[in-house]
């Protein structure tokens, strides 16, 4: 005996087949498409934040120095001008005509020599501040610490 279907019959389970996956399938309706829509809209609100954040941050810019990093860089010019006019004056004996004897020409200092002594006036911020020979150095001093502090992250 032969266990094997007949073509007929293998004929018939592939056309049962077909017919039950052709009935199976619905006829294809057309799809929406709201993909572009979305897509433009997304990009349109996109832009506008984009824009809006732009313009905001070009209309306020951050402050790089803070004025108290700013009194605290006056002060420091200031202070290493004076060591330096005291160093000229422990080997030359007298203190130099100009700042740029010394290297310490900076913009926001004006140096008053006189005889045996001198002024220094730095503008720290929108301040002048004097120093005379004899003065403290401590709060002058003190300010390579606020800019150490400033400088950490």
């Amino acid at each position: 005996m032969d266990d094997r279907p007949s073509d007929e019959s293998a004929a018939q389970y592939a056309a049962e087949i077909v017919r039950r996956d052709a009935a199976d399938r619905r006829p294809e309706q057309p799809r929406k498409r709201y993909g572009r829509k979305v897509a433009a809209a997304i990009t349109i609100v996109l832009g506008a934040a984009v824009t809006a954040w732009n313009v905001q941050r070009a209309l306020h810019r951050p402050a790089v120095v803070t004025p108290a990093e700013e009194q605290a860089a006056g002060r420091v010019v200031a202070y290493l001008a004076v060591q330096a006019l005291n160093a000229y004056r422990d080997s030359a004996k007298a203190y130099p005509p100009t700042l740029e004897q010394i290297g310490a020409d900076d913009p926001a200092l004006i140096y008053l020599p006189r005889d045996t002594t001198y002024e220094l006036i730095a503008r720290v911020g929108d301040a002048d501040v004097r120093y005379r020979p004899g003065d403290d150095l401590a709060p002058w001093r003190l300010a390579f610490f606020t800019l150490a502090r400033s400088a950490r992250p």
